[in-house]
């Protein structure tokens, strides 16, 4: 469970808002959930495709996190039969094998 202000917005979200690429990062290698969904039913990365001015650089440091997630969790999830086809596929559509997974027991 996230912690939300009065438009469920996230910490993430609000990063985003507030055109913050750094902190988005940062808030991403920490574990921060994407798909979180404000009062507006946004996401952190629909929020920053609707910005105007548009901010490229977040727009993709959020496809990235995201894109990475997805092969989190297929690791996670597939554990030792996580099939080379399936990681193959994840690095294809964006993800990074050398992207730092979060660590919330240290």
């Amino acid at each position: 469970t996230e912690i939300v202000d009065d438009k469920r917005n996230t910490v993430l979200s609000n990063a985003v808002l507030a055109n913050n690429v750094e902190l988005v990062r940062v808030l991403g290698f920490a574990g921060c959930n994407t798909a979180h969904t404000n009062a507006d039913n946004l996401t952190p990365l629909e929020i920053a495709k609707k910005a105007t001015p548009r901010n490229l650089p977040l727009i993709k440091v959020l496809e990235a996190q995201i894109k990475n997630a997805e092969l989190q969790s297929l690791i996670k999830t597939k554990k030792s039969q996580l099939t080379i086809e399936e990681v193959n596929s994840a690095l294809k559509n964006g993800a990074n094998i050398n992207e730092p997974i979060a660590n919330k027991n240290t």
